[in-house]
Formats: structure tokens, sequence, C-alpha cells
């Protein structure tokens, strides 16, 4: 058996077409995923369990059933119930759908690593609940989860499967509030830096930071 060439160069126009429709379908895909787990993720921390019960329970199902399962059943099962789609869009919306459950997971993570005290200083500046998630915890929380997002997508192009526990990683340091000009810095009369006092949030422990001593909120001048 020997090598031929001319059928290899026979067959790139097909290898060039099926790579980047290989790609389109991973952007398109990529992109659904990550909006539809940050959608999932919110959904999960709200506060009606009404909510969250029936969200758990899609998402767990999606992540645990099989994506070729999923896109078989979306192709051929969905037509016979009057609703059809072109092949690549039954793709896209598969692959977008089944790994928004995996990056739901980076989302939690990613919020969940926000400190407890830039909550307790949204609330403590009676911020509405909008404001503190587009201006205080989401910043906080997409900055942690990009490094899971990329593990993500680098574990879906090797035709891994993903754990459960995924979490974002990143710099865990607080005082988002503080650089946005939303806290004032407050000292205990003697000078010394000084937290806030504990401040009881639904779903958050109560606590301060390590070594800080309540006091007044009295601004410096």
């Amino acid at each position: 058996m020997t090598w031929d060439w001319g059928a290899v160069a026979d067959f790139m126009p097909r290898f060039w077409d099926g790579l980047l429709l290989t790609l389109q379908i991973l952007a398109l895909g990529s992109l659904i995923s990550f909006g539809l787990g940050l959608v999932w993720a919110l959904l999960m921390r709200a506060p009606s369990r009404f909510v969250r019960w029936p969200v758990g329970a899609v998402t767990e199902f999606i992540r645990n059933t099989p994506l070729l399962v999923q896109l078989f059943f979306l192709f051929y099962v969905l037509p016979e119930w009057g609703i059809t789609a072109s092949a690549l869009t039954t793709g896209v919306f598969a692959i977008g759908l089944h790994y928004s459950t995996y990056t739901m997971q980076v989302y939690r993570a990613g919020i969940e690593a926000v400190p407890v005290g830039q909550w307790e200083a949204a609330t403590a500046l009676n911020l509405p609940v909008t404001r503190t998630w587009r201006v205080v915890i989401l910043p906080q929380a997409i900055r942690r989860v990009v490094p899971g997002t990329r593990q993500l997508r680098h574990r879906d192009a090797q035709g891994h499967t993903h754990p459960d526990d995924d979490h974002g990683h990143g710099d865990a340091r607080p005082g988002a509030a503080v650089r946005a000009g939303h806290l004032p810095v407050h000292r205990a009369p003697d000078g010394h830096r000084c937290g806030l006092h504990p401040h009881r949030l639904p779903g958050l422990p109560s606590r301060t930071s390590p070594g800080a001593t309540p006091c007044p909120l009295t601004p410096l001048s």
C-alpha cells in the first residue's frame, strides 16, 4: 500500500469545509453556553425554592444525559411534534444547552468566591439588588470564572467529560465597592482600621474580617 498525495489533495477542500463548520459550531455553542449558564446560576440563587428546585432538576437532567442522546432527540423526535430546525441549528443549540449546565457551576463558584463583606457593604449602602449585582458582584465573579471557562473550553475540544465541581479561580481580594467609590473607609476613634458591624444576609454567614473591630460607620474627613 502506497501513500497517495493526490487523494489527500482532493480531500483537502472537504477537510477545510469541515474545519470551518466545526469552529463555527464551537463559537456559537460557546456563546449560548456562557450566556445561558449565567442565567442558570442566577436562577439557582433565587430566594424562592419554587424557582430553585425546577431549575436544579432541569440542569441536573441535562448534565447527566449524554449529549449524543440529546442531539438525536432534538433532531429526530421534536419534528414529530411539529418543531423542526436545520442540522446546524440543532447542533449549536444542543451543544450550547448541554454545556451551559457546566458553565453554570463555574459561575456559581465565582459568585460564591466573592467575599461576604462585599455583600454586606452593598446592603449597608442600601444599593438596589440590580446595582449590587451589576456593579459589585458580577465584575468580581466574572474575573474569577475566566480561568475556569478557559479550562472548560479546552476540555470540550478534547471531548472530555466535566466534573461537577469545576471552579473558577482568580484574585480573591476584596475591595471592589471601595474602589468603585461607593464605600467610605472607616476607622475606630483610636485610629485603627475596623470593619462593619456583623450583618445577617439571606443565605450568607454573619462575619467580619479577621482581626477587624466593629465600629460606628463614621467616614474619614
